[in-house]
C-alpha cells in the first residue's frame, strides 16, 4: 500500500446486483476506510454501473440526466460513526440515465489539485480511520436504483511523524508546562481558576493571567464561562500566561488549542477593564487525574454561578456570515414584536416565532445546506450540552459576529417542529433524515429554550426528566474527546444521576479510571440499580450491532470489538432506539417474568477481579438451527408467523417511516400516518417486484433474520439480529423483558465459584432475539414445574 514517495493508494470493488427503493433503508453498497497513517488524502475515484428502471411519466426526458430521481450519495464518517460535516458533509452525486434501463458506467473525481474550491474542501475534510461509503439511492413512487457494480479508489499522503514539535511552540522558550503554574486546589471549598484576558489590540500577542476562586459563596467575582470546541490537538498556538494578577509577574509561554486561542483573540477587550472566564482547557490542569474529576463534578456549579456563557463558534467564512446575516436580521424582527406588547401567551409566542423565522429564512430547504456548510462542530459535542443548560443568559460568537442564544434556539426549534416533518410525508416522499438532525441532534432539543431577555424559563435544578440510560442513547450523535465524557458530561440530565455530589464511585466522574472501566461499571450499576436488563438491549444502538446491517461486508466478528460484548459503548447511532424489542420502557413481552438479575452475581468479588465478565442467571432454551429471509411477500407463510410479523414490522420498518420519522413517538401515532405507512409499504413491495428477482418472498434490501429452532422436539420460528449464527444459543435470562442470544466462546473456561445451580461457560453476548410462544413468561412456568435448576452465564 506505502508507496516509494511516502503516499498511499487504497481501493476496494463490489459486484453484486442490487436493486433500491425508496423505501428501502439507506445503507452502504460499498465502503472504504482511510489507512490510519493517512497525513492527508488527495483523490477519491467512484464509478459506477447502473441504471433506473427504465421508464417515468416524462418519456420525452428518456437517456438525459434531467428529471432522473435514482442516483448516489457519499458520505464520510469517522471511527466513531460520526458523519463528517461541513465541506466533507454528505452530498449526492452522479444520477442515472432518465428511463433507460441499460447499464452505464460513469467515473466521479474528487481531487485536491482540480482547483475545485469544493473538490478541495471534500477531499482535504477525510482524515486518517475515516470511512468513506457510497449509497444507492432512490426518491418517489416507481422510481428503482439498479447496481451492478461499485469501485471506490483513494490515494493520499503518509503521515510522518519524524522530528514533528508542537506548532508554534519556540524551542527557546520558557513553557508554562516547564513551570508548576497550577497550585492545588481546595475541594472543600469548591476552589476553580480564573483566566483574566488582558486588554490589547486584535494583532498582538495574548496575554493571560490564573487566579484562585472559591463557588461555594455568594461573594465571588464576576465571570463568565467559554462553551466551545477543542478541535484538533495537533493544532495549537501560543498564549503568553502571567503568574497572578499583578502587572510585573513573571510571563511563560503556554500551547493552547487552536479553537481556544482564536476564542480568546476575539473576546479580548481592545481597551478598558480585563475580562475574566472560565475555559476548562487552561482553568483545570489537564495533567492531573485527580483534579480533572473534582472539576468536572463543579461543572454544573461553574456555568451556573457565571454571569454569562459565551457560545465561540469557530471562527468566521463565507458560509458563516450569510448565517448570521439571518440571525440578527431574525433578532431585530422578534425585539421589535417583542416590544410591542409586554405579554405574550405560549400560543401567541409560538405563532410570532414562526412567522419571524418564515418571514426572515423563507427558503428553509436553502437554509439547511447553508448551515451544513458552516461546519458548526459546537452543536454536537458532549459537554455544551450542560454547559447551555446551565446557563442563565448566554450569547453566540462567530468570529465578529454575535447573536443571543435566544435568537439561534428560536430558530433551530422552529425547524425541528414536527409540522416541518410531517410536510415531507404530507407531499408523498420519504425523507431519509430528520430535518431536526440536519440541524442538531434531537437531544440538543432539551436546550433550546424560547425567546426571552435570554433567560432561561425553567428552574435549573429541574433538569432529571428522563432516565440516564435514555439520555445516553439519544446523545449517541454527540463526539467527545475523551470517550469517558459521553457518560461524565451527561449525568446531570439524568433523574437518577443529576446529584453528581451523591452518586456512588461506581459511576462517579474519575479520570484514573479506564474507558472500558467507566463504561462496565456504569453499566453493572445500572442492572442493580434498576433490576432490570433493559439496559443489554442497548447493544443494538451500538456501531454494527443494530438488527438491520447498516454497513458493508460480512457481520462483524463479536471478537474484534475491543470492548466487553454486553457493555453498551460510546459510538453508536440514536435512530436506532426504535429498532429493538427491550429498549423501550412499554415493551409487551415480560419473557421473564417477575424475575430479577442476581445482583450478588453482577457486584461479587469475581466481578471486581474481572470487570470485562458479567456474570447472570437464566436458563436455555433452544440453538439456531437456520437463519432464512423473512418472507413478508408470502402472505400465507407470513401468517403463520403470527407474533413474528408484527415485531418484523417494528423492528425492521419495511414502510421505511421510522427514517423520515426519527424517534418522536407522537409523530408514529394518528390515522394519517397509519395510512400513509400502508401506503409506503406498498411502494416498497413494488419496487421490489419489478426487481432483479421478481419472485423473491421477501424484501431484498432487509437482513435474514427468520431463525428456525428445536425446542423440546417441536420446530418454532423466531427472530433474530443480522449477525446472528446457526448454533447461536437463545436464553431466557432472569430480570430481562426479551429473550437473548449467546454464542459459546470457543475456548471456554470453566467457571469454579460456587454460586449454586449449574456452573457457566464463557459467552459472547449476540443481542436480543424472539421466539413464538416464549416471549411472556412461559420459560419460568416450565422450569418451575420442572424444578430445573438455573444455569450461570459468564458474559464476556
Amino acid at each position: 500500500m506505502n508507496q516509494p514517495n511516502s503516499t498511499w493508494s487504497v481501493a476496494i470493488a463490489r459486484s453484486a446486483r442490487a436493486e433500491v427503493g425508496e423505501c428501502c433503508p439507506r445503507q452502504p453498497y460499498v465502503e472504504l476506510r482511510i489507512p490510519d497513517n493517512s497525513k492527508s488524502v488527495r483523490r477519491v475515484v467512484v464509478t459506477t454501473l447502473s441504471h433506473d428502471q427504465g421508464w417515468s411519466d416524462q418519456p420525452h426526458l428518456a437517456g438525459k440526466y434531467e428529471g432522473s430521481c435514482t442516483f448516489f450519495e457519499i458520505l464520510v464518517k469517522t471511527s466513531s460513526e460520526h458523519e463528517r460535516t461541513g465541506g466533507v458533509s454528505r452530498r449526492s452525486f452522479q444520477r442515472n440515465f432518465h428511463a433507460l434501463r441499460q447499464p452505464r458506467r460513469h467515473e466521479n473525481v474528487w481531487d485536491s489539485a482540480s482547483g475545485d474550491d469544493a473538490q478541495q474542501r471534500f477531499v482535504e475534510g477525510i482524515k486518517a480511520g475515516d470511512t468513506i461509503s457510497i449509497i444507492p439511492v432512490a426518491i418517489f413512487q416507481g422510481w428503482v436504483n439498479f447496481i451492478y457494480e461499485i469501485e471506490i479508489r483513494a490515494e493520499g499522503e503518509i503521515e510522518n511523524h519524524m522530528g514533528s514539535t508542537a506548532l508554534g511552540v519556540p524551542s527557546t522558550s520558557i513553557t508554562a508546562a516547564k513551570v508548576n503554574i497550577y497550585e492545588p486546589l481546595d475541594v472543600s471549598r469548591q476552589q476553580t481558576r480564573l483566566l483574566t484576558i488582558h486588554p490589547g489590540a486584535f494583532e498582538e500577542p495574548l496575554i493571560c493571567s490564573l487566579t484562585t476562586m472559591s463557588l461555594d459563596g455568594s461573594g465571588h467575582e464576576n465571570y463568565e464561562a467559554l462553551s466551545y470546541c477543542w478541535g484538533d490537538s495537533r493544532s495549537q498556538a501560543i498564549i503568553q500566561l502571567q503568574r497572578g494578577d499583578e502587572d510585573g509577574g513573571e510571563i511563560f509561554d503556554m500551547p493552547v488549542g487552536e479553537s481556544l486561542h482564536d476564542a480568546l483573540k476575539h473576546l479580548r477587550p481592545h481597551s478598558g477593564q480585563p475580562r475574566k472566564i472560565w475555559a476548562d482547557a487552561i482553568c483545570i490542569d489537564q495533567s492531573s487525574v485527580e483534579e480533572r474529576s473534582q472539576q468536572v463534578a463543579l461543572m454544573r456549579t461553574i456555568y451556573v454561578q457565571a454571569d454569562s456563557v459565551l457560545v465561540w463558534l469557530g471562527m468566521s467564512t463565507e458560509w458563516t456570515r450569510k448565517a448570521f446575516t439571518m440571525f440578527k436580521a431574525l433578532q431585530n424582527r422578534l425585539r421589535d414584536q417583542l416590544a410591542s406588547s409586554p405579554e405574550f401567551t405560549a400560543e401567541q409566542m409560538e405563532t410570532l416565532e414562526s412567522d419571524a423565522v418564515s418571514s426572515e429564512v423563507p427558503e428553509r430547504v436553502g437554509f439547511l445546506s447553508l448551515w451544513s456548510q458552516c461546519q458548526f462542530d459546537w452543536f454536537r459535542r458532549t459537554w455544551v450540552l450542560q454547559e447551555i443548560w446551565n446557563a442563565k443568559a448566554a450569547s453566540v460568537h462567530c468570529g465578529f459576529d454575535t447573536v443571543s442564544w435566544s435568537t439561534v434556539s428560536v430558530l433551530l426549534r422552529q425547524f425541528s417542529l414536527e409540522k416541518f416533518v410531517k410536510s415531507f410525508v404530507q407531499s408523498g416522499r420519504v425523507p431519509h433524515f430528520t430535518t431536526g438532525d440536519a440541524i442538531v441532534p434531537s437531544i440538543f432539543l432539551r436546550a433550546l429554550w424560547p425567546f426571552e431577555n435570554d433567560q432561561r424559563p425553567h428552574n435549573s435544578d429541574e433538569i432529571g426528566q428522563e432516565e440516564i440510560l435514555d439520555i445516553l442513547i439519544k446523545s449517541h450523535g454527540l463526539k467527545v474527546s475523551d470517550p469517558r465524557d459521553k457518560i461524565f458530561a451527561l449525568l446531570q440530565f439524568g433523574v437518577e444521576t443529576h446529584n453528581i455530589a451523591g452518586l456512588p464511585d461506581q459511576i462517579r466522574p474519575d479520570y484514573s479510571k479506564s474507558t472500558e472501566k467507566v463504561f462496565t461499571d456504569f453499566v453493572r450499576w445500572w442492572i442493580c440499580e434498576h433490576k432490570s436488563l433493559r439496559i443489554l438491549s442497548t447493544v443494538h444502538t451500538l456501531k454494527h450491532r443494530g438488527w438491520q446491517q447498516m454497513y458493508y461486508g460480512h457481520p462483524m466478528d463479536l471478537e474484534t470489538l475491543g470492548y466487553p460484548t454486553w457493555c453498551f459503548w460510546h459510538a453508536g447511532n440514536e435512530h436506532s432506539i426504535g429498532s429493538t424489542l427491550g429498549l423501550s420502557l412499554h415493551s409487551p413481552y415480560q419473557a421473564s417474568g417477575d424475575t430479577v438479575p442476581d445482583t450478588d452475581l453482577i457486584s461479587s468479588d469475581e466481578a471486581a477481579l474481572h470487570p470485562e465478565v458479567l456474570r447472570l442467571s437464566g436458563h436455555r432454551i433452544c440453538t439456531i438451527s437456520e437463519i432464512s429471509p423473512f418472507p413478508f411477500l408470502d402472505r400465507e407463510a407470513s401468517g403463520r408467523l403470527g407474533e413474528l410479523e408484527d415485531a418484523f414490522m417494528q423492528i425492521f420498518d419495511p414502510a421505511g417511516h421510522r427514517w423520515s420519522l426519527s424517534q418522536d413517538e407522537r409523530l408514529l401515532k394518528g390515522s394519517m400516518f397509519n395510512r400513509t405507512v400502508q401506503q409506503f409499504l406498498s411502494r416498497h413491495l413494488m419496487s421490489h417486484l419489478q426487481g432483479f428477482d421478481d419472485e423473491a418472498n421477501h424484501f431484498q434490501c432487509l437482513s435474514q433474520c427468520l431463525f428456525t429452532a428445536d425446542v423440546s422436539g417441536t420446530t418454532r420460528n423466531g427472530l433474530c439480529p443480522h449477525n446472528a449464527r446457526p448454533g447461536d444459543i437463545v436464553c431466557m435470562l432472569h430480570g430481562g423483558s426479551v429473550l437473548y442470544l449467546l454464542r459459546e466462546k470457543a475456548n471456554p473456561q470453566e467457571n469454579t465459584s460456587g454460586d449454586g445451580g449449574k456452573q457457566g461457560k464463557r459467552f459472547e453476548f449476540v443481542g436480543e432475539c424472539l421466539l413464538q410462544g416464549h416471549m411472556n413468561g412461559q420459560v419460568v412456568e416450565e422450569v418451575e414445574k420442572n424444578a430445573t435448576a438455573k444455569e450461570i452465564f459468564d458474559l464476556v
